[in-house]
């Protein structure tokens, strides 16, 4: 089993480090940018997801768009 410390130095970031229990994927550890990045790119992917549903019937404003986003619903 690796000590705390020896985990840190092994992420990076083009390293995350998958901890298990019971031999299955139960945590990522990743650094605070890479974290970072991967929320905005997440962010961004469903903006575009709710930019894509609008072209394809009803039309919404930049408003409407703004609170659904903010608002973190499906």
């Amino acid at each position: 089993m690796a000590t705390y410390q020896d985990v840190l130095t092994r992420v990076t970031p083009e390293n995350m480090v998958i901890l298990t229990e019971n031999q299955a994927p139960r945590f990522v550890m990743m650094t605070a940018v890479d974290f970072e990045r991967q929320q905005k790119r997440l962010a961004t992917y469903e903006l575009l997801a709710m930019l894509i549903k609008s072209k394809s019937g009803k039309e919404y404003s930049l408003a409407d768009l703004k609170r659904e986003f903010l608002s973190g619903k499906d």
